[in-house]
């Protein structure tokens, strides 16, 4: 479901650039239909990161016959994959292609190495009841954002991404960082909206609202994210 244009394009600051950018000049005419073409063979894809829950020693819930999610949710996660990688525009990357463990940091580590522009969890429910249906979409939380960003904060890992003086800096860094939180947090929601209306659309599961959860592997995203429980 994620297309250009679908996130809201509020910005991201990710650099403090202290010179006067050049005045834009006006072009002197339209252009013309083959630039616009070319232009747009040129865009850079959008990249999606899709992360497959658990792994290694991780096995993430197991079935009553020993399904375990590990396992699942990779093979969905290959899919997944492989079906927007067929789409024009988009290109899909994965945080785990094998049964191997990673921390939650590992995974956001990896997405951005990735140069991924936005961040999908794959898991599967569990429930005691056989009769629970259904799929779940979550985005972060403001409050666990929030925490993250005081971490970050207090680490002066913020301010060296800002390029910037932790100490003599302090207000602008607390500034451009609830910048890039506001931004993430609102494009998430719109990520997570995205998802589930597909997911009705198409029928494919019964689905719920989405809902927000201070999931560690959300919270410390630097890009739009969602977890999604993909049933039971």
């Amino acid at each position: 479901c994620v297309r250009r244009g679908d996130l809201p394009a509020a910005p991201v600051v990710t650099s403090v650039d202290t010179e006067p950018a050049p005045p834009a000049s006006a072009p002197d005419s339209p252009p013309s239909t083959a630039s616009r073409i070319e232009s747009r063979a040129n865009r850079e894809p959008f990249v999606v990161a899709i992360d497959a829950g658990h792994g290694g020693h991780d096995t993430g819930t197991v079935g009553r016959y020993g399904l375990m999610e590990k396992k699942l949710v990779l093979d969905i996660a290959r899919r997944v994959a492989a079906d927007l990688n067929r789409r024009e525009g988009i290109r899909a990357v994965m945080t785990r292609e094998t049964d191997i463990f990673l921390t939650l940091p590992q995974r956001n580590e990896i997405a951005e190495k990735l140069g991924a522009n936005a961040f999908v969890s794959a898991h599967l429910n569990s429930a005691p009841s056989s009769s629970d249906r259904g799929a779940e979409i979550f985005s972060v939380e403001p409050a666990g954002a929030e925490r993250a960003a005081s971490k970050e904060m207090t680490s002066g890992d913020a301010a060296h991404e800002f390029g910037l003086d932790r100490r003599d800096d302090a207000d602008l860094v607390h500034m451009l960082l609830d910048v890039n939180q506001q931004s993430v947090l609102a494009r998430s929601e719109a990520l997570a909206a995205c998802v589930l209306e597909e997911v009705r659309d198409r029928n494919l599961l019964p689905t719920r609202t989405v809902n927000q959860k201070s999931f560690a592997v959300l919270r410390t995203s630097s890009m739009p994210s969602v977890l999604v429980e993909g049933g039971f």
